[in-house]
């Protein structure tokens, strides 16, 4: 089933290949795709914020992780505005 969205045709998520909703697991269920909510909804701007955080914590860690090993393991040492120039 499509939907058009602002002049762009919007597939709608199923739970899929006809299964029995009921019969998913809790795994499977929660792992599903499911439906952005409508643009500029409480509901939106909080999927946003989750989005954002995420990739916040992903990127924080991510640096907290990379950055001793890069440090220590090519030997550059500084930062980006003094550089390890």
């Amino acid at each position: 089933v499509l939907k058009q969205v602002y002049g762009q045709p919007r597939r709608w998520v199923t739970t899929g290949g006809g299964k029995d909703a009921s019969k998913q697991t809790f795994l499977q269920k929660w792992l599903a795709p499911k439906e952005m909510p409508e643009r500029g909804t409480l509901r939106w701007y909080g999927e946003m914020v989750l989005v954002c955080t995420v990739f916040a914590i992903t990127g924080t860690s991510t640096m907290v992780m990379v950055r001793p090993a890069v440090s220590s393991g090519l030997g550059l040492k500084g930062s980006l505005k003094d550089g390890p120039w």
